[in-house]
């Protein structure tokens, strides 16, 4: 088991996209939240740190509490191969799949008791009596009873379901619920992926909760989108843009133009694509000869190069990554 560190976040951003009524709750509930929890720890346990919807919801959920003054923290358990093999094929019953194919019976419930007893014991080595500790998906069912035993309050959220659950996750749900049920209360994600036997007063449905200010929220200028998209579909890391009246290179945009822009933050899908692409790319004209191409590359160190007319109207592009093809190199 380990802890991931996570930074706080400030919580008073949610100012720039929220009306003054929906902002006033947020602001009560932070200071309600931060008096609740005064002395206690809020623990998000789950099985990995990267990868995956419910490690990129809980950084930043984890980091605005923190940051209203919760003390909130992020454990991960571990677990061997035997162990994940199963969590994964019950993960496949949730969504109605039947994964490997697989049994739930005695053998496996005899893996996942040895696993999660051992993440147990160690959690428990970091609690105190009166702290939360919320457990997420499949994975961390089973630290729920010896959670409870030590006093410590326990929700388990559940992250995957169906609307319409078939066989498979039936036996998904028989297999997890002795682990389950003891549990303080439940989250899931939608109405329909609550189980049926299931205290419902225990029961809160709270949607998948991604940052507002994530990537995946941010506005995309069209040029950028239709950029993003031209490269995509040429399978190309290079686009070239030209000047809509005179059809002459204006400049071209690299996935290289992308990631360094990506480092200055989200923010900048939000802008025109003139803001970032490289304003003099290095161009070579469509009479020259494949080894004209060559020393440029080798001077510049570049990766693509653009094939422009004699008026400076791109007609083509040549990748690096051509050139063995052409038998120049």
């Amino acid at each position: 088991m380990h802890t991931v560190p996570v930074a706080s976040l400030d919580p008073q951003r949610f100012a720039e996209v929220l009306d003054d009524g929906p902002l006033d709750r947020f602001q009560t509930l932070i200071a309600d939240g931060r008096e609740q929890m005064e002395g206690r720890v809020v623990w998000n346990v789950n099985s990995t740190a990267t990868g995956g919807g419910v490690a990129e919801m809980l950084m930043p959920l984890i980091g605005y509490c923190r940051g209203a003054g919760v003390d909130t923290r992020w454990v991960v358990i571990e677990g061997d191969e035997d162990f994940f093999e199963l969590t994964k094929r019950i993960h496949n019953r949730l969504h109605g799949a039947d994964g490997d194919g697989g049994g739930l019976g005695p053998a496996e419930h005899a893996i996942y008791e040895r696993t999660t007893g051992k993440s147990a014991a160690k959690l428990l080595a970091l609690v105190a009596a009166g702290d939360i500790v919320v457990l997420h998906d499949p994975q961390t069912a089973g630290l729920v009873t010896p959670l409870k035993a030590a006093g410590i309050h326990v929700v388990w959220r559940c992250h995957v379901g169906l609307d319409e659950p078939n066989e498979n996750a039936h036996e998904a749900w028989e297999f997890l619920h002795r682990y389950v049920a003891p549990a303080d209360a439940y989250i899931f994600s939608r109405e329909a992926f609550v189980w049926a036997d299931l205290d419902r007063d225990k029961i809160a449905i709270i949607a998948p909760s991604i940052d507002a200010f994530s990537p995946k929220n941010v506005s995309i200028e069209p040029a950028a989108q239709d950029a993003i998209l031209a490269m995509t579909k040429a399978k190309s890391g290079c686009i070239a843009l030209v000047h809509p009246r005179t059809g002459r290179l204006s400049g071209i945009l690299t996935d290289g133009d992308f990631r360094r822009s990506a480092l200055t933050g989200p923010d900048f899908l939000g802008k025109p694509v003139s803001t970032f692409m490289t304003r003099t790319p290095k161009t070579v004209r469509d009479e020259a000869l494949g080894v004209d191409a060559l020393r440029l590359f080798e001077a510049y160190k570049i990766d693509d190069l653009i094939v422009v007319n004699r008026r400076g109207q791109p007609v083509g592009i040549v990748d690096g990554q051509d050139l063995p093809k052409m038998k120049i190199v």
